[in-house]
């Protein structure tokens, strides 16, 4: 596989992935991926209890690097299945989180059932998506979904310009590395 570097953004559903995404995309000039695209363009089955599409992970994952590469790179991927593409095409794997309180009120205003209310605010609490993005190997990078976005220090702190990923401590937000198996 050819080395392509693209930014992940992840995070539950109505954590605020897309707001930031798109202002990240924007501010590098890279292209913006909806990872609802990508998804639309599988098969897919329906969980009648829980009221919802299931989507293959690893059909995601293959369909988005297809993608990446595609686009040689210079991507922004925004879904909350983001974190299942190929670590090793990825330069950081931005995990959005927010506050339950919030995250309550966003899912009810998309009309989710309470079943999938709660099974995404237990997500959140869990902080799933961080777990599997660091348990697959990302570079995870934590932040805010609510609030004002300072996507110049995000851009400092992904430091593009040298081609390094790497924090800076003056961002809000926690930072984490595992090593790549």
């Amino acid at each position: 596989m050819r080395t392509v570097k693209c930014i992940i953004v992840t995070g539950t559903p109505g954590c605020g992935k897309t707001r930031i995404a798109k202002a990240l995309a924007r501010e590098l000039g890279w292209t913006y991926v909806d990872g609802k695209h990508i998804i639309t363009a599988l098969p897919l089955s329906y969980d009648a209890r829980r009221k919802c599409t299931i989507v293959d992970e690893d059909a995601f994952a293959k369909a988005a690097q297809k993608r990446i590469i595609k686009l040689q790179g210079r991507v922004v991927v925004d879904s909350h299945l983001s974190h299942f593409i190929d670590p090793a095409v990825c330069r950081a794997c931005i995990v959005v989180t927010c506050p339950r309180d919030v995250l309550f009120d966003r899912l009810r205003q998309r009309g989710y059932s309470m079943k999938k209310i709660d099974d995404n605010m237990q997500c959140e609490i869990m902080e799933v998506c961080k777990a599997e993005a660091l348990e697959l190997g990302h570079h995870v990078i934590e932040v805010s979904g609510v609030g004002m976005l300072d996507v110049h220090a995000l851009k400092r702190r992904l430091r593009i310009g040298s081609g390094l990923v790497k924090a800076k401590s003056n961002f809000k937000g926690k930072e984490e590395k595992r090593k790549r198996r």
